[in-house]
């Protein structure tokens, strides 16, 4: 559930307040071997790219958000190592958008 409002002041906003997210980040922590390479093969089946989900779960640590940098990565070649994957990923990031 989506909820847009002008403020988060109680008279503004009134009962709404308690529903809404108030933080400023959220943590997402590494996940469990199984739970990454279930990501990363869902991932890798959703782009049509194949690359062991083990190797996306050993190179980004068991981190969500690099798995799928990973994945979006592969998709923009043709990789005989995770290895050089990952070197590109990494060298992508150096570069000004």
């Amino acid at each position: 559930m989506i909820v847009v409002t002008r403020s988060l002041a109680w008279k503004e906003v009134g009962h709404l307040k308690m529903i809404l997210w108030d933080f400023d980040t959220l943590e997402l922590r590494n996940l469990p071997e199984r739970e990454a390479c279930r990501l990363a093969d869902r991932e890798t089946a959703r782009l049509g790219i194949k690359v062991p989900a083990q190797d996306l779960w050993r190179l980004a640590h068991g981190h969500p958000g690099r798995i799928l940098e990973l994945c979006a990565q592969a998709t923009k070649g043709r990789y005989v190592s995770a290895q050089l994957l990952d070197l590109d990923c990494r060298i992508a990031k150096l570069r000004p958008a």
